[in-house]
C-alpha cells in the first residue's frame, strides 16, 4: 500500500507525519466474504433469532474491519526535548502513546508481525523500547507503516538532534530465574 512520509523540523524538535491511503482490494474482499458468509448462514435451517444474532455478529466484526481499512492511516510522531508523542489512527493495532525521551533505551525498525488468535497484529515501523518501571520490556510502535530505510533515516534525525536519546535510560535487569522460599528470613516469635 502507498504511504506518504512528511518530515517537519521546528525549534523544539521534529514532526513525522505518515498518511496511508485506503486499500480498495482489501475492502472489496472483506465485504464479499462477509456477504457470502451471511448468505450461506441465512439459508441454513435454524431458529430465526439465532440467524439474526449471528448475522449481527458477522456484520459487526467485518464492518469494523472494513471501516478501519476505509479510513486508512494518519499518524503523527512529535519528537521534542522531553517526549515522543504519537497520535493518530491506523487500521493495524497501533495505539497512540506519549513516552518520555529519558525513559527510552532503544529505537528500532520492526517488520510486521501477525499475532494469531491470542495476540494482535503488529504493524511494521518505528518501535521504541522504554523503561516503564516493570520487570519486563515495554515497547510501542510510535510510527507505523514506514519501511526500513525511512525508519533508519528517522532514527538518524532523532539521534542527530537529540544525541542523548537511548543513553539516559538503562535496560531493566533480568529477574533471577530462581524461586526464593524466604528460608533465610527469621520468623517473628
Amino acid at each position: 500500500m502507498k504511504f506518504s512520509l512528511e518530515i517537519r523540523e521546528g525549534l523544539d524538535g521534529f514532526v513525522f507525519h505518515v498518511k496511508q491511503s485506503r486499500n480498495p482490494n482489501h475492502i472489496f474482499l472483506t465485504t464479499a466474504a462477509s456477504l457470502v458468509g451471511l448468505y450461506l448462514f441465512w439459508h441454513i435451517p435454524q431458529p430465526r433469532i439465532t440467524q439474526v444474532l449471528v448475522a449481527c455478529i458477522i456484520l459487526l466484526l467485518f464492518g469494523r474491519d472494513v471501516l478501519s481499512k476505509w479510513r486508512g492511516a494518519d499518524v503523527e510522531l512529535c519528537v521534542t526535548n522531553l517526549d515522543l508523542i504519537s497520535t493518530g489512527r491506523s487500521p493495524s493495532d497501533y495505539r497512540p502513546s506519549n513516552i518520555s525521551r529519558a525513559d527510552i533505551y532503544n529505537l528500532q525498525y520492526r517488520e510486521a508481525q501477525h499475532g494469531g488468535a491470542e495476540f494482535p497484529d503488529l504493524p511494521e515501523g518505528l518501535y521504541v523500547e522504554y523503561n516503564q518501571g516493570m520487570p519486563w520490556d515495554a515497547s510501542a510502535c510510535v510510527l507505523p507503516h514506514v519501511g526500513r530505510k525511512q525508519t533508519e533515516d528517522i532514527i538518524q534525525k532523532i539521534v542527530g538532534r537529540f544525541p542523548d536519546t537511548g543513553k539516559l535510560a538503562s535496560r531493566p535487569s533480568k529477574p533471577s530465574q530462581l524461586t526464593s522460599l524466604n528460608l533465610n528470613v527469621p520468623t517473628d516469635r
